[in-house]
């Protein structure tokens, strides 16, 4: 029959036989971070890593937190701190609800947490939350 642009030719039928896949495949795509640039690409915005006080120019400048268990009944978060910083750490049973478990400011060195380790809380997620007031 004749071709008609933009239009299913007349006398063509177009089935699907089989039901749709249950996945998606995309080319060229690119994510754009609404939070910020991340310079260095380690994954951390720009302007988190200027509260963290870390080189937002440098991959390897990272916010670390160390957690040990010195012993059984303790866990104990270490983390870098800097004056004119607020640090907030957070606890959680389930990764859903998170409380307050200790507030510290920063002093220019080693900040450190630590936390009692019970029989009736047999795991428990830690964050902590960098503030400039």
């Amino acid at each position: 029959g004749p071709h008609s642009k933009g239009a299913v030719n007349a006398g063509q039928n177009l089935i699907n036989p089989r039901p749709a896949s249950q996945g998606m495949a995309i080319d060229n795509l690119k994510v754009t971070l609404l939070s910020g640039n991340d310079t260095d690409g380690d994954g951390t915005p720009d302007a988190d890593e200027r509260v963290f006080g870390t080189d937002p120019l440098d991959p390897t400048s990272r916010f670390v937190v160390s957690c040990t268990q010195p012993t059984a009944d303790v866990v104990r978060l270490a983390f870098p701190s800097l004056t004119g910083r607020n640090y907030e750490v957070e606890g959680s049973l389930n990764l859903s609800e998170w409380s307050l478990v200790g507030s510290y400011t920063g002093t220019g060195s080693q900040a450190v947490a630590e936390f009692p380790v019970t029989s009736s809380i047999p795991v428990r997620f830690y964050r902590i939350r960098v503030t400039i007031p």
